[in-house]
């Protein structure tokens, strides 16, 4: 959970401005609207990991099933509600600053570029200090690499295509069994039954589901890697490159210790784009492919969610920059 955006300019304006505490806490409340159902959706898509079924056969002891997800599209589905909203909070953030600031932009065609009409950014610059000081604040974000990615995927989204799900190995309907580690797993979460003839005999049974139920979920827990690794999503490219991607295995004190996609990358998600793009070279796509004549990526699902999970925590640090260079602004210009 974050802090809600905007908390600290809210008791200012209470304090200092309480004439305009009611106007400015209608447009805060649409970007909380926004910024809440993007983490959600973040958090949802992130859920979805472990919505599949785990069955066992008695003709296969000790060996499992898990079968096709109940929905598996809840990941692309959460996945680009969390994208849409991310930016919508961007869009009723410029709103609130246009109302805040008394910009007076028609709010139905308020831009931040200043190379459009209705640009806030023009009208920053052409009032001078302390406004032209609010101008840099909001130009690292709509430069990121972050803003592209996200712009051109919801610009995706919303007029030329939709995302699958693919499975990349034959991973459902079969028996499975455990590995050592996955066993291991299982057995450090799995209820001991040795005191069961300590219960009354009424409880017995009641013992016996739960645990078996806890065993089940402990199971669940230890094939979630796998299930994770069997999927991947073909989506315009959204995921940021890296600059280098590490998979190492040594063995240390008698432990064996391994790296496994392990991703470094040069930066952060509010540099330029383009500096961004000469640093991190590396596309973490499995592969691309055509569809409705675009270039579309294939991406492992952890690395979808994983820049799914970005947008929620880019969006919330931009506007936390923008409410301390707001304050700034507001200690200036009513000192």
């Amino acid at each position: 959970m974050f802090p809600k955006p905007f908390e600290d300019l809210d008791k200012w304006v209470e304090t200092r401005q309480p004439q305009k505490l009611e106007i400015f806490r209608q447009f805060r409340a649409t970007v909380l609207y926004h910024f809440t159902s993007s983490e959600e959706a973040s958090r949802k898509a992130r859920g979805a990991l472990k919505d599949f079924e785990l069955t066992q056969y008695p003709d296969y002891p000790d060996r499992y099933f898990l079968h096709n997800p109940r929905d598996v599209h809840k990941f692309i589905r959460f996945g680009d509600v969390a994208i849409r909203e991310g930016l919508s909070v961007i869009d009723t953030g410029l709103l609130l600053l246009n109302q805040f600031l008394e910009a007076n932009l028609d709010q139905q065609k308020i831009r931040w570029s200043d190379k459009r009409k209705h640009s806030l950014k023009k009208v920053l610059n052409e009032r001078g200090e302390p406004e032209t000081a609010l101008v840099p604040v909001i130009d690292v974000f709509f430069a990121s690499i972050a803003y592209k990615l996200m712009s051109e995927y919801r610009n995706w989204i919303t007029h030329r295509g939709s995302p699958q799900v693919i499975t990349l190995n034959n991973l459902f309907n079969k028996p499975l069994e455990l590995t050592e580690d996955e066993t291991r797993h299982v057995r450090a979460f799995t209820p001991t039954m040795k005191d069961l003839d300590t219960f009354p005999p009424e409880l017995r049974e009641r013992v016996k589901n739960t645990n078996r139920q806890a065993t089940l979920d402990a199971i669940r827990d230890a094939l979630s890697d796998r299930f994770r690794d069997a999927l991947a999503v073909l989506c315009y490219p959204f995921c940021p490159p890296v600059k280098e991607v590490i998979n190492s295995e040594r063995t240390e004190g008698g432990w064996k210790i391994s790296m496994v996609d392990c991703q470094v990358i040069e930066g952060t998600l509010f540099d330029p784009a383009d500096t961004f793009l000469a640093n991190n070279p590396i596309n973490l796509g499995l592969e691309e492919r055509m569809v409705c004549n675009e270039r579309l990526v294939v991406y492992k699902l952890p690395n979808y969610l994983m820049s799914v999970m970005g947008i929620v925590f880019v969006v919330w640090k931009a506007l936390q920059k923008w409410e301390r260079a707001l304050l700034g602004y507001c200690d200036r210009k009513w000192p």
